[in-house]
């Protein structure tokens, strides 16, 4: 049944007679049939998670379930019936067997196919088929350079190729360079070349574009560039540790360059004059991630008069470098976040018209002090914030306090008897339970001070058992760190610290130097409780503690504003929330009550235009709550966070869910029908709840699901293959991993797991929210497909949630580019923190895996000081061009057992190398068809070794049902002869040229050599003949 999404859109379509339809992120798990009654008019069609349009890569619009073709039997040859010039079908898990029939497509010029796990199967089978195509993206797939040879000699019209994210090396880069002279536009980013690659690449002639990001690119690397591609108008060669020197290069020699990606490379203010005195075409520059001063802005305010779109953050211009490049009169697009300034608001640096009205306002005095800071508390339920706020406040301590169940606003001035020096800090009191910490969203900024409250484990064991959810340090200090901006940091403080000097007081908590390393910048100890009680030693510590804070929130309060921004905050904004009514509002609504409200005042031209930074900026200090990147939401203002989320939770009533963790809209009658349908969007958005699948009206709470009663069972019925452990895992990753994968058909989910099906696979996640990890269990299959899989789970749960292509105010990315996702792969922080294990017990951190296998170390020590061997698995996850590793399935006889595992030891370096991987009948799950589970085994593997022997030979089964299965997929069969045997009279003589150990005598004719058995004098010592199979079988990997 096409899902309804798919079906409102092509009526849509065809009610408009629409030339481009968008059906990504529909659920599509096969092509819907009805497409074809707009085959009279459809020209492009997207079915992928993005898609390529007007010159840039844009997501889906469309906000369902991800299309997932991993099914075998989808059928294509809907696409027969259609006169389409542009297909777009990246990222829908499209099976590795299955692509598009060429028939009846012949004016297809466009196809875009990237992130499907692709093979150098699929581009021969393209590249003979699709052979009118103008523009072809296959990005992000795992093709060699014989998958580029394949492109390169039959797609010879080619204009565009994006073949970034893959595994051509340099001698792909040469088949390319050799065969496809029309080229314009290359995309060749994130591959295995060097120098030579690009070398290679520099014979392309009709190249305008180029784009060859993350290449490890040299000295020499640019010199060939610079000497030979000088009709070069659009260059892409960040993420390549370039310097000056090459800068220099590029500066002198590419002066036709009108677009320049430069950026997270060693520039420094040198390279950047460079730039700025001899690129003067340039319109687009991308620098960020550099070594820049206000030195380089200069330069580049000076001379590059035709720059219209800059992206300069991460550097280090401060106020005086963004005030310079704010002038330049054809700068229509800044993006300048994170260059240390002081007095400019962090909201504008992403907005050149706002900056040229703050330096307006500068000049006419029209700029004040900003006295209003942002303290967030967090910390486990009964850690006490909520009775640190209250005391800072007001002085007052109530014993007994009811935990925060939600969120609690406090405001708190720190010297109102003073003016000159009083703050207004907002204090935001979060309830300690996981599930709300979703929450914390609200409030990022570049600016806060966390104030980080903890008990020791015993202490919180005193309270009420259902406030007993004990998370670790690691576990806040992580989440504080995803939260926190530029600017932020961390005070961390021990909150119930009682010392009687008796022996018996709780100990004096401190966090080890490297935990508490850069976020965490002061510790202390203090007791409300005691304090409130006049003793003397609390009471001192609190003061030290209370005036230490005064002193760095005043730190804090350093940016200057615009006097009108003060106005509405601190005396409109108040007034408006005694309404009721007013307490959700359109911007419209909101922007007309601004202009209002100054209208008779000296700042009534303040509001002439849409106020979106001041939006931004009272969201960011927890003003209001504005959510600007959800389409259903960006146009609704909600001027009371706490009463809005007091609402929100009021949902979340255990009254109205029943025992599987679900409500429907039926239930809730005593709810305000008219706010419903916003609040229910605000907890999707949170991903506190979701929409269940193929309902309308029922939707699932995940901290109300069961527990599971199963783990035990899934766990023997399915193989582990990994399992990662965090820092921090929050609870809203939880649901957004089961909407994302267990919200289907025939799938089992519980409160922190599930067991569902993604294709011909298996798979069982298990998190465990206490122990901060992530188990992933997968059944056998076809090994591409598989670890695909992995990689996209993986990748799923590490990857932070940060994404160029909606972020606010980024600029249209340059043709044929999609911003890799290595860019944004972990960082040095998640490197170290993170770890990886392959059997769920013992785990390394991804830092010291990635250099045992840079290094080619096969065990690396682990958490608890036991060694963990590294396996394929891992290779696969963390080197971004892995080669995906050939299975071989081991055919013996049980007999022969030990045989079979003394040739399996000989196979460990490859194993770990990620070469190979070995599959044998023990493998077999209890309760498992083994008829069945072998068959699939031997389909799925790329090599059958046959271990010959006389009871191998007797072995009806082997005859009957192994053998038939190998040479029915074609799989490579190799006979290993083990003990002596008459196999001269079977069909397994075909093979006997290729058998291992090998032979003595004339290998031309092989009637007369003699052949060696490994249980025989022949080898005396047995592991020489395991060598010597070993390394068959290695050369037999090196043979395309």
């Amino acid at each position: 049944m096409t899902p309804p999404l798919a079906l409102e859109l092509i009526n849509k379509a065809y009610a408009e007679k629409s030339t481009f339809l968008d059906l990504g992120n529909c659920g599509l798990t096969f092509i819907p049939e009805e497409i074809t009654k707009l085959a009279s008019f459809l020209k492009e069609l997207n079915m992928g998670s993005y898609y390529y349009k007007l010159d840039q890569y844009v997501e889906s619009e469309n906000e369902g379930a991800s299309n997932d073709f991993s099914n075998s039997e989808v059928d294509f040859n809907i696409f027969q019936k259609l006169a389409l010039t542009g297909l777009f079908i990246s990222k829908i898990h499209l099976s590795s067997s299955i692509i598009p029939p060429a028939t009846n497509l012949t004016n297809l010029v466009s196809l875009q196919i990237a992130e499907n796990a692709l093979t150098d199967v699929q581009a021969e089978y393209i590249g003979a088929n699709f052979k009118d195509l103008k523009s072809f993206d296959i990005s992000r797939n795992q093709l060699s350079a014989r998958g580029a040879q394949h492109i390169a000699n039959n797609l010879e019209f080619l204009t565009s190729l994006n073949i970034s994210e893959n595994q051509v090396t340099d001698e792909g880069a040469q088949y390319i360079a050799s065969n496809l002279k029309s080229l314009t536009s290359l995309d060749i980013s994130y591959n295995r070349l060097t120098d030579e690659g690009v070398k290679c690449i520099t014979n392309l002639e009709s190249l305008i574009a180029l784009q060859i990001s993350s290449s490890k690119l040299t000295g020499l690397g640019v010199q060939y560039i610079t000497t030979h591609l000088k009709n070069l108008i659009s260059l892409d060669i960040s993420f390549n540790s370039l310097t000056d020197a090459e800068a220099q290069q590029i500066a002198q020699y590419l002066k036709n360059l009108t677009r320049l990606d430069i950026s997270s490379n060693q520039i420094t203010d040198e390279g950047a004059l460079h730039i700025a005195h001899n690129l003067k075409a340039l319109t687009y520059l991308q620098i960020s991630g550099n070594h820049l001063t206000a030195r380089s802005a200069q330069a580049i305010a000076t001379n590059l008069k035709s720059l219209n779109s800059l992206r300069i953050s991460e550097n280090q211009l401060r106020d005086n470098g963004i005030e310079l490049l704010v002038n330049m009169p054809k700068l229509t697009f800044l993006f300048a976040r994170d260059n240390r300034t002081d007095s400019i608001p962090e909201t504008l640096l992403d907005n050149i018209k706002a900056l040229r009205d703050y330096f307006k306002a500068e000049q006419l005095n029209k700029l004040v002090d900003n006295n209003f800071v942002k303290v967030i508390l967090m910390g486990n339920t009964t850690s006490g914030k909520s009775s640190l706020a209250n005391y800072l406040v007001d002085g007052t301590y109530i014993p007994g306090r009811k935990s925060t169940h939600g969120i609690q606003l406090w405001k708190w001035h720190t010297d109102p008897e003073n003016p000159r020096n009083d703050l207004t800090v907002n204090i935001w009191d979060f309830g300690g339970q996981d599930y709300y910490h979703a929450t914390h969203t609200l409030f990022r900024s570049a600016k806060t001070l966390f104030l980080f409250l903890h008990t020791d484990e015993e202490s919180h064991k005193q309270s009420k058992p259902e406030e007993n959810q004990y998370l670790k340090e690691e576990y806040w200090l992580a989440n504080i760190q995803s939260l926190a901006g530029e600017r932020s940091f961390a005070w961390f403080i021990q909150s119930k610290y009682e010392p009687d000097f008796t022996g018996t007081s709780v100990e004096r908590i401190f966090l080890n130097a490297e935990t508490a390393k850069k976020l965490v910048r002061n510790q202390f100890a203090i007791s409300v409780k005691k304090t409130s009680e006049n003793d003397l030693d609390s009471f001192r510590s609190f003061t030290y503690f209370r005036e230490s804070l005064k002193t760095e929130l005043q730190k804090l309060a350093t940016e200057k504003l615009q006097a009108s921004w003060v106005e509405i905050r601190d005396q409109h904004l108040v007034e408006w929330r005694k309404n009721k009514a007013d307490l959700c509002m359109t911007k419209k609504m909101f922007w007309k009550k601004c202009q209002k409200a100054v209208a008779d005042g000296p700042f009534q031209n303040d509001f002439s235009e849409k106020p979106e930074v001041f939006l931004k900026y009272l969201r960011d200090c927890g003003e209001i709550v504005w959510f600007e990147n959800n389409a259903e939401l960006k146009d609704q203002l909600y001027l009371s966070v706490d009463e809005l989320t007091t609402e929100l939770f009021k949902l979340l009533n255990k009254e109205y869910i029943d025992q599987q963790g679900s409500f429907t809209l039926s239930a809730l009658t005593t709810v305000d029908q008219k706010a419903l349908a916003d609040y229910l969007k605000i907890l999707l958005e949170f991903k506190l709840i979701f929409r269940k699948i193929n309902t309308t009206d029922t939707f699932v709470v995940p901290q109300y699901l069961p527990e599971n009663p199963y783990t035990i069972h899934f766990q023997q019925l399915i193989q582990i293959a990994y399992a990662i452990r965090f820092a921090y895992l929050p609870r809203s990753l939880v649901t957004q991993f089961l909407v994302t994968y267990a919200n289907v058909e025939g799938s089992y989910y519980w409160r922190y797991g599930a067991f569902f099906r993604k294709g011909s696979f298996r798979l069982f996640v298990q998190m465990d929210a206490y122990q901060q990890t992530v188990a992933i269990h997968v059944s056998d299959g076809p090994t591409r497909e598989k670890y695909s899989i992995l990689k996209d789970l993986f990748e799923f749960f590490t990857q932070p949630e940060r994404n160029e292509l909606n972020r606010p105010g980024s600029m249209p990315l340059s043709k044929n580019r999609v911003m890799p996702s290595e860019r944004f792969f972990l960082s040095d922080g998640a490197r170290k923190t993170i770890q990886l294990s392959s059997d769920g017990v013992e785990f390394v951190t991804i830092t010291n895996l990635e250099e045992a296998i840079l290094n080619k170390i096969t065990k690396v020590k682990s958490a608890t000081g036991n060694y963990l061997t590294i396996s394929p698995v891992m290779h696969q996850l963390l080197v971004s061009q892995a080669q995906i590793p050939k299975k071989i399935f081991l055919s013996y006889a049980h007999k022969d057992e030990l045989y079979k595992k003394e040739l399996d030891t000989h196979f460990a370096a490859l194993k770990r190398s990620g070469l190979v991987e070995t599959w044998q009948d023990r493998e077999i799950l209890a309760g498992d068809d083994w008829d069945k589970v072998i068959k699939e085994a031997i389909q799925h593997s790329d090599i059958v070794l046959l271990l010959l022997s006389p009871d191998f030979m007797a072995s009806d089964y082997i005859w009957n049902t192994e053998l038939p299965a190998a040479k029915e997929h074609g799989t490579e069969i190799i006979p290993l002869f083990i003990r002596p045997c008459d196999f001269e009279e079977t069909q397994f003589a075909i093979y006997k040229q290729q058998g291992l150990p090998g032979y003595e005598g004339p290998k031309t004719d092989l009637d007369k050599a003699k052949t060696r058995w490994i249980v025989s004098s022949d080898f005396p010592n047995r592991d020489e003949g395991y060598l010597k199979i070993v390394e068959g079988v290695k050369a037999k990997l090196k043979t395309p």
